[in-house]
């Protein structure tokens, strides 16, 4: 998984529930809009929390959950949704067992630990597996 999860401008239209053109005009009109991190001129790429934050402070996103926000980061990182799926699978199997988790080597995964940890306690490991392998399939 990448360190930063980054955003294309289509995603970030379906994140706010608006079209395109949307997305181009904030771009233009707002000054303090997130810069791209990424991809090309024609295909730019942002960095998923800079724009979940502006979002959320132009009162654009909507409130989501915590396993809503956990999955949006493992589907936008680099590898694939199901190796990130797999990463925190095997986190919860560790809580499962009434262990304690091991602290992340991936730095992805060590950012998503508190999410992980906080949507294990909410539903239970297996709880919180379920409701992100819902989302996955």
């Amino acid at each position: 998984m990448q360190e930063t999860p980054t955003i294309t401008a289509a995603e970030i239209a379906r994140l706010a529930g608006v079209g395109r053109a949307a997305v181009s005009n904030w771009r233009k009109r707002h000054g303090d809009f997130p810069e791209p991190v990424g991809g090309s001129a024609t295909s730019p790429e942002f960095d998923l929390a800079q724009v979940e934050r502006w979002l959320h402070a132009q009162g654009k996103l909507p409130e989501l959950t915590t396993a809503d926000r956990l999955w949006r980061h493992l589907a936008a990182a680099g590898t694939s949704p199901a190796a990130g799926l797999a990463a925190v699978g095997a986190r919860l199997l560790t809580r499962q067992r009434g262990q304690r988790p091991a602290r992340p080597a991936d730095p992805q995964l060590k950012a998503l630990a508190p999410d992980i940890d906080a949507l294990a306690d909410e539903l239970g490991p297996q709880g919180a597996f379920d409701a992100l392998w819902q989302r996955f399939s």
